[in-house]
């Protein structure tokens, strides 16, 4: 098929236009995406500053609640301590501690009295005087339960066993105890 002159002019004219029409489609087309990609890239760069921002109050309130569990683990150590460490004198509270443990371990006492206080910094010390008589294994046992009493902060500050000729198994004993009160 041959084209004529005329035929030809108009399908220069309309292929050059079709490509014109379609450059200028193509560059309207990068000109708009590439401003929806800037914009694109802009939201994005400012959601991950927030992501960042929002990871890092994360972190702090883990590391906040985290502080939190230990302050109230502190508190309720503080609590039991507080329990062991009375405020006021509270000379039946030792003197059942101490009934308790004579009758578990079996010493027999034969006189107990309160010495003069001891102020401190933070605690005043309150010791006790006592007089008895058992045997080494009950004495041991007796210790341990003083020294560790749930109930009462209590420490030996002196011990004297002395010998009976009498009864060699059982022992003249003199203990003076220290029970704590807090005084802050």
């Amino acid at each position: 098929m041959k084209f004529t002159d005329k035929q030809k002019t108009a399908l220069l004219v309309i292929g050059f236009g079709g490509a014109v029409l379609m450059v200028l489609v193509l560059y309207f087309q990068f000109v708009f995406n590439k401003q929806q990609m800037s914009d694109m890239n802009r939201r994005k760069d400012r959601a991950e500053r927030e992501l960042t921002n929002l990871r890092k109050e994360l972190a702090t309130i883990n590391a906040i609640l985290a502080e939190r569990e230990l302050m109230e683990r502190q508190m309720e150590v503080l609590k039991q301590i507080t329990r062991r460490l009375p405020q006021t004198v509270d000379a039946p509270g030792f003197l059942t501690a101490l009934i308790n443990s004579l009758r578990a371990t079996g010493l027999l006492q034969q006189s107990v009295e309160p010495l003069k206080p001891v102020d401190r910094s933070l605690y005043t010390e309150i010791p006790w005087d006592i007089i008895g008589f058992g045997r080494y294994h009950e004495l041991g046992q007796f210790l341990t339960l003083i020294e560790q009493n749930p109930d009462r902060f209590m420490r030996v500050r002196q011990m004297v066993v002395d010998n009976s000729l009498q009864r060699p198994s059982i022992h003249p004993l003199r203990l003076q105890i220290s029970t704590f009160m807090f005084t802050r």
